[in-house]
């Protein structure tokens, strides 16, 4: 009896959901189910969004555009591997943490605990966008919100390999190195950074703090927002909506989010950032705190032959303690 009620609940709490909103259900769960083979229990890590960040009611119309397939497998003997981890037992993180740099992380002593939450009236919507041109004017004008990003100039130069440091500021490097308009102002401790026409996701592979998985032999990457974000945070919904998309919120206003590159840039400790290309995304989990992501890398065919990739690879091998394969 209790199966079929909750099946009957199941059935009507999906009834009205999009063909893209089941789809991103179905990847998401497809990716807890391969981070549980790891031994990384996302519900043990995250917290049900409740109150005033519980998921939003709203629907989104994606933007018409070509979308590049995802990349094939590549052949493995064309990729980096870690010879030491061969034959040793998988390491399980099931009490570990797991996040981004700058954000994510969640502490154990968090997991379970009620956060904080403001009072609201109503049902939460997603807080619009602010307006950037405005902002230039009021605030920094060489912030990085206001400024350009080289998207496609980084890529030429750069795509799977090491930016070299500036005078030891790892983060400092990547940032002018991306910019299309000269050094640009940023906080150093976030590891999200938003500019005009892009946002840049900022990961590091290392440490017990944070763990950062990549999936599907590096052709995807889980990442996690901030613990003070939820999916109506503005920075989230320019994540979600990157495609491109004309949102109804629940009050029937309309935003429109205009097609946003999401690039991606990982650091192994004692170097600096490898500039992965950009991602695509494939779904987000907004039932749950921090906010899980999963994103594809959609320049990984030619990343995969870069070494400074692979050692990117590595070092997640040795953290999650089993290859970075196809299947996982």
């Amino acid at each position: 009896v209790d199966s079929d009620m909750a099946a009957a609940v199941a059935s009507t709490e999906w009834a009205d959901e999009s063909e893209y909103e089941r789809q991103r259900r179905e990847n998401i769960a497809a990716n807890a189910r391969l981070l549980l083979s790891l031994g990384l229990d996302t519900a043990a890590l995250t917290q049900q969004a409740l109150g005033s960040k519980a998921p939003l009611r709203q629907k989104a119309r994606r933007v018409a555009r070509e979308r590049r397939p995802l990349p094939p497998p590549v052949d493995p003997s064309l990729c980096r591997r870690s010879s030491r981890l061969e034959g040793a037992d998988p390491v399980s993180y099931k009490e570990s943490q797991i996040g981004a740099d700058g954000g994510g992380a969640v502490a154990r002593s968090d997991v379970g605990r009620p956060a904080k939450r403001p009072r609201q009236m109503g049902n939460p919507t997603a807080i619009p966008p602010p307006d950037r041109a405005a902002g230039a004017t009021a605030g920094n004008p060489r912030s990085c919100k206001f400024l350009r990003a080289d998207v496609s100039g980084l890529k030429d130069s750069s795509l799977g390999r090491i930016i070299p440091p500036l005078g030891g500021q790892v983060k400092r490097a990547a940032m002018e190195a991306f910019s299309a308009e000269g050094p640009p102002t940023f906080s150093r401790m976030s590891g999200i950074q938003e500019w005009e026409n892009a946002v840049a996701l900022f990961v590091n592979i290392y440490g017990d703090g944070y763990k950062n998985v990549f999936l599907k032999g590096g052709r995807e990457i889980t990442w996690f927002g901030q613990n003070s974000q939820w999916e109506g945070s503005p920075v989230l919904q320019r994540l979600i909506h990157s495609g491109g998309a004309e949102v109804t919120h629940e009050d029937g206003s309309t935003t429109v989010y205009p097609v946003t590159p999401v690039v991606l840039f990982c650091r192994i400790e004692g170097s600096g950032y490898v500039y992965c290309g950009e991602l695509q995304y494939v779904a987000h989990e907004p039932e749950r705190l921090p906010l899980r992501f999963v994103w594809a890398l959609a320049d990984h065919a030619a990343l995969a032959t870069e070494p400074d990739f692979g050692d990117v690879l590595t070092a997640c091998t040795e953290l999650v303690g089993t290859e970075v394969t196809d299947d996982t």
